[in-house]
């Protein structure tokens, strides 16, 4: 009797379930890899302010004092009658006199009185008219040059940078919303300080009275007493010198100055942040001599070269959660 042949085991790897496994495997494996990949550029990324820097070069630096400032005549005076009634007012306001004309004519007494300019100038206010009884102290002609210059208060710390000649940039919203440009230069500084009332004389401000030239404004802007401006005074500039800006300079203990300059973000960075106290420990810092502080930037003079790049925001980032 023949022996029926027994059937040839299947092999394992042609088992259905075996490449289940193989599959589960890879996808724990790749779970794994991209899991550990997707980590590791989790902790990168919470370093990329790291990355940011401000660059090292040079510049134009200049400081500036910006203010707001009003139109005035350059000089003003109060034609004033003394007593008796107004009978001939021969000027309104924006009226252009020659010297010795009559602006204003009282009776005292049966007698007339003229009041003449006493410049060739121009008419800022009238406070009077024709029968009114003369009032001392307030009926009169308020008067002044022709040329009118811009006028503010500076105040103690911004006087000590002031000086006739200095560059003004001038823009005004009222004429053409500030997109216009005008240059003039500072005319006078007062050294005594002054006091001057505002909002009606509910208030007053203090300061030191500047001056400012108005010759290049607009005809028709230049006349308007009172009218405001913006201003942007240069006090002090310098012409390309190595600089940085100004909030990237930090300050040790002794008060010298010291930059962190822009790291390489890789994994020794990393391995050796996770196991510091905050950031600034395992950052590279530059010790260095400032000058010349502008408005936004400020000259150094030793410890960087042009093109270096350095941070500008150094939080104390702890270990914690990296």
């Amino acid at each position: 009797m023949t022996d029926i042949p027994k059937p040839s085991k299947m092999s394992f790897y042609r088992k259905w379930w075996f490449w289940m496994l193989m599959i589960l495997v890879v996808i724990i494996v790749l779970a794994v890899v991209f899991g550990m990949r997707a980590s590791k550029q989790s902790q990168r990324d919470s370093f990329d302010y790291l990355k940011d820097g401000v660059s090292v070069e040079r510049r134009d630096l200049q400081r500036t004092i910006t203010t707001t400032g009003v139109l005035s005549p350059e000089q003003m005076t109060t034609i004033s009658p003394v007593a008796g009634k107004i009978t001939e007012l021969n000027v309104k306001a924006g009226d252009e006199l020659n010297k010795d004309d009559v602006a204003m004519v009282t009776e005292v007494s049966g007698r007339r009185l003229e009041l003449k300019a006493p410049f060739d100038g121009r008419v800022i206010a009238v406070n009077g008219f024709v029968g009114e009884d003369v009032t001392p102290g307030i009926t009169g002609i308020e008067y002044g040059y022709r040329s009118s210059v811009i006028s503010f208060l500076a105040s103690d710390s911004e006087v000590l940078e002031l000086e006739p000649g200095q560059t003004v940039s001038v823009s005004i919203p009222a004429y053409d919303n500030s997109k216009e440009i005008f240059t003039e230069t500072v005319k006078s500084v007062s050294v005594k300080k002054q006091i001057v009332a505002s909002g009606g004389g509910q208030s007053a401000e203090t300061g030191y009275l500047v001056t400012v030239t108005a010759e290049n404004l607009p005809e028709a802007f230049r006349n308007l007493v009172g009218a405001g401006v913006d201003l942007e005074i240069i006090t002090a500039k310098k012409e390309n010198v190595l600089s940085v800006l100004s909030g990237a300079i930090q300050y040790d203990d002794n008060d010298d100055p010291f930059v962190y300059m822009v790291p390489e973000v890789n994994d020794d960075f990393i391995t050796s942040a996770k196991s510091a106290a905050d950031v600034a420990d395992v950052l590279g810092d530059a010790v260095i001599s400032i000058d010349f502080e502008a408005d936004e930037y400020t000259e150094v003079t030793s410890g960087l070269r042009d093109g270096d790049e350095v941070l500008l925001y150094v939080p104390l980032q702890t270990s914690i959660g990296l």
